[in-house]
């Protein structure tokens, strides 16, 4: 099991909201997330490769900040369970 274990809900240093689907063991600190708030708190469903995406949109780094227990900002994982098989395919 890594350091952010699949269904963790984390909070990006860009204050977007997301739940890791999955990560490498070779890059624990750098997982795979379904976002699902952006940093203004709206709904989207977008897939990121932390190992991948490094940097944002205006250069800064592009990382986990904190976990955030579930229910945090209304998020309940579990509501995304069926999305996040499908990303892992």
């Amino acid at each position: 099991m890594g350091i952010y274990p699949p269904g963790t809900l984390v909070e990006l240093t860009t204050k977007e909201m997301g739940i890791v689907i999955d990560s490498d063991p070779n890059k624990r600190l750098q997982p795979q997330i379904l976002v699902v708030r952006d940093s203004h708190q709206g709904q989207i469903q977008q897939f990121v490769d932390l190992a991948e995406k490094t940097v944002d949109e205006q250069g800064r780094a592009y990382r986990i900040a904190a976990v955030r227990r579930p229910g945090d900002f209304g998020i309940d994982p579990s509501q995304y369970f069926n999305l996040i098989m499908q990303c892992l395919g």
